[in-house]
C-alpha cells in the first residue's frame, strides 16, 4: 500500500511538470499582446459605432447626439494613446500591418468626428441617415469579427465571423449607393472602408 503510494505521488509530481513546462512553452508575450490589440480594436470600433448615432441624433435635434459624440472622443483618446497602446509600441509591435491599419481607422475616426461634432441640424448631408447605417454596420460587423478573432468558442467564433462579415457586406452594398461628392461624406466612406477592409488575419496570427 506505502508503495502505491509513493507511485501516485511520483506520477502527480511528473504530470504537474509536465504541465508548468507545457504552459511555459507558451509565447505568453504574443498572446498577451494579440488580446491587447483586439480588446483595443473593439474598443474602436464600439467608438465609431457611438459616432454614427450620436451623429445620427444630433441632426435630428437631439441633445443626447453631443453627449454620445463626446463619449466616442473619450473612447478613442483611450483606444489610440493610452498605456496599452504605449505598451505595445515600447514592445516593438509598432510596425506591424495591424498597428498601422489601426492608426489609420484611429486617425480617420477622429477627423470624421471632428466634422461630425461641428454639424448643426440644419446641416444634415445628403443621404445622411444612410451613411450613418452603413458606418453603424460596418463598425458592428469589424466588432463581431474581432470577438470572434479571440478563439473563445469555436462554434460560436465561426457564426460571428459569418454574420461580422454579411454586416460589413451590407455596409459596402449601401456606400455604393452614397454619392462622395462633399468632404464629409468622403469621410464617412473612408472609415467604412477602412473597418471592412481589417487585418483580422494579421491578428489572428498573432496567437
Amino acid at each position: 500500500m506505502r508503495v502505491l503510494r509513493v507511485i501516485l505521488s511520483l506520477t502527480l509530481c511528473f504530470w504537474l511538470v509536465s504541465c508548468d513546462k507545457s504552459e511555459n512553452n507558451q509565447p505568453m508575450g504574443s498572446m498577451q499582446t494579440g488580446a491587447s490589440m483586439q480588446h483595443l480594436s473593439m474598443l474602436l470600433e464600439h467608438a465609431i459605432s457611438m459616432m454614427a448615432q450620436g451623429a445620427e441624433l444630433k441632426l435630428s435635434g437631439e441633445k443626447h447626439g453631443d453627449a454620445m459624440l463626446a463619449q466616442s472622443a473619450d473612447l478613442l483618446r483611450r483606444a489610440m494613446s493610452g498605456p496599452e497602446m504605449a505598451a505595445m509600441h515600447k514592445g516593438g509591435q509598432g510596425e506591424s500591418p495591424m498597428m498601422q491599419h489601426t492608426h489609420d481607422l484611429g486617425a480617420a475616426a477622429f477627423d470624421l468626428l471632428d466634422m461630425m461634432m461641428s454639424l448643426q441640424a440644419n446641416q444634415a448631408p445628403k443621404n445622411a441617415n444612410l451613411l450613418y447605417h452603413a458606418l453603424n454596420m460596418a463598425a458592428q460587423g469589424a466588432s463581431m469579427k474581432s470577438l470572434a478573432g479571440m478563439g473563445m468558442s469555436k462554434d460560436i467564433d465561426a457564426s460571428m465571423q459569418e454574420h461580422g462579415l454579411q454586416m460589413q457586406q451590407t455596409a459596402m452594398l449601401l456606400s455604393k449607393g452614397t454619392a462622395a461628392n462633399t468632404a464629409y461624406q468622403q469621410a464617412v466612406l473612408k472609415v467604412i472602408h477602412l473597418l471592412v477592409s481589417d487585418e483580422s488575419k494579421a491578428m489572428q496570427h498573432m496567437h
